[in-house]
């Protein structure tokens, strides 16, 4: 953790958490001297191996991890946002549960702009891509939309139009089977 104050009491913050001499979660936030929002950035550069010594014994699905992106806050913590692309590789999700063992390798990635006002939750944008040995799930906000848990409502910044599209596109049988008990779905 490295923290620094300037003469005019701005604050810049910087962690790093590294795990064999390579740079696993790195965190850097600027506090303005005088009242207005916070910002920071965000990397992730990690895999199972990095995990390993947590674990604390338990199996962990082989992975890796990378990432980056932004965030901000107002100077209270009540609105929160961050922004930017995740991906995913993982196999062996029998580690977590078996049944999904069946997936196999798998890769996820996401873009995202989320933030957060009281109690909603904002999406200003939001990709969401599953890739096993072909594309299998595509989701892709048109717009952004706020949701409001307390009661459910999804308010779309342009009512009217799509919120968003969503491709599901040759769904390996084998990941729903063991999800059916007694059933058996066969498909050619």
């Amino acid at each position: 953790l490295d923290s620094h104050r300037d003469p005019t009491g701005a604050e810049t913050h910087a962690l790093k958490v590294s795990v064999d001499d390579h740079d696993v979660l790195g965190l850097h936030l600027a506090v303005p001297a005088k009242s207005g929002p916070f910002t920071g950035d965000w990397k992730i550069a990690a895999s199972d191996a990095d995990l390993k010594p947590f674990a604390l014994g338990h199996a962990l699905p082989a992975f890796t991890a990378k990432g980056q992106g932004d965030f901000s806050s107002d100077p209270d913590g009540l609105r929160p946002s961050a922004s930017g692309r995740l991906v995913l590789a993982t196999d062996g999700l029998r580690a977590v549960a078996p049944p999904l063992a069946a997936l196999g390798p798998l890769t996820l990635t996401t873009d995202f702009d989320l933030g957060r006002a009281g109690d909603s939750l904002r999406v200003r944008k939001l990709r969401l891509g599953v890739v096993a040995a072909n594309p299998v799930l595509n989701v892709e906000t048109l717009q952004a939309f706020t949701i409001h848990p307390s009661d459910g409502r999804v308010v779309p910044s342009q009512p009217g139009n799509d919120i968003a599209r969503i491709g599901v596109d040759r769904l390996p049988l084998d990941w729903i089977q063991p999800w059916l008990s007694g059933v058996k779905i066969t498909g050619g």
